[in-house]
């Protein structure tokens, strides 16, 4: 007998992470060389996604921080 995954189990590329990320970034390129007055409309929507991911970091660092250093206490009791 050969050990195949069953069709449903298997990997397709069209579901992968990279795959899309690359597109994207494929898309991206194409688009900016073929309309770039489009890129200007945009730039609210990338300023406003850097804002986002940019007010996300403290909390996220902060958290982690706090959070290794409640692990700490935990580690001499054991």
């Amino acid at each position: 007998m050969s050990e195949t995954s069953p069709p449903s189990a298997r990997n397709r590329w069209y579901k992968q992470l990279y795959v899309w990320v690359l597109v994207g970034i494929a898309a991206g390129i194409a688009l900016g060389a073929a309309a770039p007055g489009v890129a200007t409309q945009l730039q609210p929507l990338g300023d406003s996604f850097v804002n986002l991911i940019k007010m996300v970091i403290t909390p996220v660092v902060f958290v982690t921080v706090v959070t290794g250093i409640a692990g700490v206490g935990k580690l001499r009791e054991v």
